[in-house]
Formats: C-alpha cells, sequence, structure tokens
C-alpha cells in the first residue's frame, strides 16, 4: 500500500505541471505568414529581399482569458507598434503584423508579449540581414 502512494505521488509530480492554469505563451515565433492561425515557418533571421511586405509575429496563449495582452514590435529597442487583445478562451491564437517599411538590412526586431501589469511572458528577436 505504501508503494502504491509513493508511486501515485511520483506519478503526479510528473503530470500536474503539463496541465497547468497558470497564464503562458505556449508558442510564439516570428513568420512570413499566417493561415488558418497557424504560422507558415518559424525565422530565426531573414534576409530583407526574402519576404513580402509585411513580418507577422504568432503567438499562442494559454489561461489569459479574461485579460489584457499586448505584442509590443521593437526595431533597434525603439517600440514602433502595439497591439492590446482580450483572449476569450484557454488556448488563443494571436499574430501581429508590421509593414518592412519599418526595418532595414542590419536591424534586430523584437516582440514582447506583455500582460496587463507589463509582465513579459516571453520576448522574441529577429535579426535582418
Amino acid at each position: 500500500m505504501k508503494k502504491t502512494i509513493i508511486a501515485l505521488f511520483m506519478l503526479a509530480s510528473f503530470v500536474a505541471p503539463a496541465f497547468s492554469m497558470e497564464p503562458a505563451v505556449s508558442r510564439s515565433q516570428f513568420t512570413t505568414a499566417v493561415a488558418n492561425r497557424e504560422p507558415s515557418d518559424n525565422l530565426s533571421h531573414i534576409n530583407r529581399s526574402e519576404f513580402g511586405d509585411r513580418l507577422f509575429y504568432f503567438s499562442e496563449l494559454s489561461n489569459m482569458q479574461g485579460t489584457s495582452v499586448r505584442h509590443v514590435w521593437h526595431v533597434n529597442d525603439n517600440q514602433v507598434f502595439e497591439r492590446r487583445i482580450n483572449p476569450t478562451s484557454p488556448r488563443f491564437r494571436y499574430n501581429t503584423s508590421i509593414s518592412n517599411a519599418h526595418f532595414n538590412a542590419g536591424d534586430t526586431v523584437r516582440v514582447d508579449v506583455m500582460g496587463d501589469d507589463d509582465r513579459i511572458f516571453t520576448s522574441d528577436s529577429l535579426e535582418i540581414r
């Protein structure tokens, strides 16, 4: 009996984190397009000449319903765009984009995913070549 209780406790300690109800960003990435609420690719860098008029940032938000979340875009540490959203479900996919007129080769683009209290849930950067 004691071994069974210990085994169940150990199993619960591994399974419980997978079902966390804490607000989180479960996926985030730069992409050249979003179709059917999914990113078309995952960029770590990009040549400015290799994509169209817009650069997209995709995020999947978990357990953030009832709050306000922002995508805050920066180019070389200067804020260029901000969009606020109010997620309506426990799993909420969201994307924003900026025109390529905001950056040039050699620039670094960063997006912060921020909560109501200015908490940064995640931050991703992309080098423009």
